[in-house]
């Protein structure tokens, strides 16, 4: 049974060495005030710096239930002390050490996610009857992260209702079984002309296939004619602990070994992808006739737009069900990546004087824009500047960031609203329902394209496959910031002030807002367009000549 220590003997424990919180702290003060005048009337238990001069507070707790209070202390005493001290964010560290950590652990490890300063959390270990003591970091714990579609999506195509049925029964029954709790089964039709039309350009494709019969053509669209249904998997996204524990229970302990050691060495994202991936694979898989990998830019162009699939309903499962605020129209949103999940969208109305709405739209813009450095430098300044200047206002925030590099152009000019397919934003700012600013981002262009040769031997190892394989994931092109450079264009941004019923255009230039006159959007694109005809249309056509009625072919 342990002994009991209170608290004012836990710190002269500590105090006595202090190094064994950490090695190289030095013990400035005990109990050092916070002057009331910037709001507390406490002091922190142990004030020190450590081997690299940072300002360290240490807070010391030895039971859950003062633990509890640990967190509201620190709160109230990292803003006063860099006031009064005089030091920023980087300078200032905390410590929190307790002989108790069951309570405390969860609250704590949010704590350390959410906050700007460095906060380390000890276990205090006592020995030989109080008179000694030992040191060692605690573990966090993985915390709720609330509703966060996983980007990885199950395609399951189905060739008739009854087919289909057995699909959606199927998919309850197993997803049970394999613990999966928290998903949405999207149920999609075929758009009454889809059937005809893909027959049809499925017959002229094999018939371009030498020594194809008539015959053998008909057999094939028999055992493989298009699809009449679909259900549209996708779930909450898990840990790498939760992924691991289903997995558990459904694959063998040699093939769990195995994803163990696959995922050794990956980082975090990529053993994700790979967990969700292995559960989704595992048996037991529901029915199906055929079967595709979705993912959010599949079903927002591909599915709804391009094809004109038609939702007939929508079931939720675990969290889904239970949230009742939750629209159809947010969850097809999220599928769609419009959140900022799939780095190509994001979608959102914040109030500038709610901090959470802001704080978590920055964080979603900069995962939605890990891969446009521009924009993403471009459009977090935008909001900072919208927080200064207009602290109550709503604001409309609208990104479209395809990313997809020399493909982007192919789209602009091949497809029927090829504008859709441009990168672009929007950032309506609002004040008492009237409109009084926007920035916005477009193309411009800054000069002449190269040829696709040059890229794809600069990018692609000069193979043109390796273009059209990155469509399987949309076309995402991980260097897609340089080769819009080498194709003459730039990622540029905007404003339009409205002030009295008119309109006044800035462009942003190092940094600074620049007057200019009035601005067509797209104009500078379409300019660009007509300027570099010939190069442009060899581009377009090199790329052309791959694709057929239904996938790209080598």
């Amino acid at each position: 049974m342990k002994t009991k220590i209170s608290e004012n003997e836990l710190q002269k424990l500590v105090t006595l060495d202090i190094g064994s919180l950490e090695q190289g702290l030095e013990l400035l003060s005990k109990e050092e005030y916070i002057p009331n005048a910037l709001g507390t009337k406490s002091f922190i238990d142990l004030y020190a710096k450590d081997k690299k001069n940072n300002h360290v507070l240490i807070e010391l707790k030895r039971s859950d239930s003062a633990a509890r209070e640990a967190l509201h202390e620190i709160n109230k005493y990292v803003e006063a002390v860099k006031s009064h001290f005089g030091c920023k964010d980087g300078e200032v560290r905390v410590i929190v050490a307790s002989t108790e950590w069951r309570e405390l652990i969860v609250p704590f490890s949010r704590f350390v996610e959410d906050s700007p300063i460095s906060v380390v959390g000890l276990r205090i270990n006592l020995d030989h009857g109080n008179t000694e003591f030992s040191s060692e970091k605690v573990e966090l714990v993985d915390t709720v992260k609330g509703r966060f579609i996983a980007p990885w999506h199950d395609l399951d195509c189905y060739y008739d209702e009854a087919s289909l049925d057995r699909g959606i029964s199927e998919y309850k029954k197993y997803s049970e079984a394999k613990g999966i709790k928290d998903y949405v089964l999207v149920i999609l039709d075929a758009p009454e002309s889809f059937h005809d039309k893909s027959i049809a350009a499925m017959r002229h494709q094999l018939s371009q296939i030498p020594d194809m019969s008539s015959e053998k053509i008909d057999r094939i669209l028999t055992l493989s004619p298009p699809p009449r249904h679909i259900i549209y998997h996708a779930m909450q996204i898990l840990s790498v602990g939760e992924y691991l524990g289903l997995l558990s229970n459904c694959v063998s302990e040699e093939e769990l070994s195995e994803i163990h050691e696959t995922i050794s060495d990956m980082e975090e994202e990529e053993s994700l992808l790979f967990l969700h991936e292995s559960l989704s694979a595992a048996d037991p898989r529901p029915h199906f006739d055929n079967y595709e990998i979705g993912y959010p830019a599949k079903i927002k162009s591909k599915l709804l737009e391009d094809e004109g699939w038609v939702i007939r309903e929508i079931l939720r499962f675990g969290t889904f069900s239970r949230n009742q605020l939750l629209s159809d129209n947010e969850i097809i949103n999220e599928l769609k990546g419009n959140d900022g999940s799939s780095g190509q969208s994001f979608k959102r109305k914040i109030e500038v004087s709610n901090r959470a709405h802001t704080s978590s739209a920055k964080k979603d813009l900069e995962d939605c824009l890990s891969e446009n450095p521009v924009w993403k430098a471009h459009i977090l300044r935008n909001i900072r500047e919208i927080e200064e200047k207009h602290p109550d206002a709503e604001v409309d925030i609208s990104v479209y960031n395809p990313c997809t590099g020399v493909l982007t152009l192919f789209f602009f000019l091949t497809r029927e609203n090829g504008i859709l397919y441009l990168p672009q934003y929007s950032i309506l700012v609002s004040e008492n329902g009237d409109p009084t600013s926007m920035y916005f981002g477009e193309l411009t262009a800054v000069g002449k394209p190269v040829s696709l040769r040059t890229i794809l031997e600069k990018y692609y190892d000069g193979d043109i496959r390796m273009l059209l394989m990155s469509m399987t994931w949309g076309g995402r092109a991980p260097d897609d910031a340089d080769i819009i450079d080498d194709l003459g264009l730039s990622y540029s941004s905007f404003r339009c002030d409205f002030l009295n019923g008119k309109k006044e255009f800035f462009a942003l230039r190092n940094e600074r807002w620049r007057a200019i006159g009035d601005h067509t959007p797209f104009e500078s694109i379409y300019n660009y367009l007509s300027k570099n005809e010939r190069a442009l249309t060899k581009i377009v056509d090199q790329i052309a000549k791959h694709q057929t009625p239904f996938g790209w072919q080598s």
